[in-house]
């Protein structure tokens, strides 16, 4: 898995989506491999993405929280409501 990830590091990513029945992240890169990150948890946040529209600036952060959930926070750290 590390090798995986260290050969995606150059990568550039194509693609990004989010599964309909669990939030799974779906990472799609310019080689064409496709990185699947588990959003399933009972107890624990699986993983996080910072959004950001200008360099270095996170914009928005989606989090994948216990309970097939989606948690969304402003750059500022407020989470957005649905």
């Amino acid at each position: 898995m590390l090798h995986l990830i260290a050969s995606l590091h150059a990568e550039r990513i194509t693609g990004v989506r989010i599964g309909k029945t669990a939030p799974h992240l779906f990472l799609t890169f310019s080689n064409g491999q496709t990185l699947v990150l588990n959003g399933s948890d009972t107890y624990y946040e699986s993983w996080a993405i910072d959004i950001g529209l200008a360099p270095h600036r996170a914009d928005a952060t989606i989090v994948a929280v216990p309970g097939d959930e989606l948690a969304v926070f402003s750059g500022i750290g407020e989470q957005v409501e649905d």
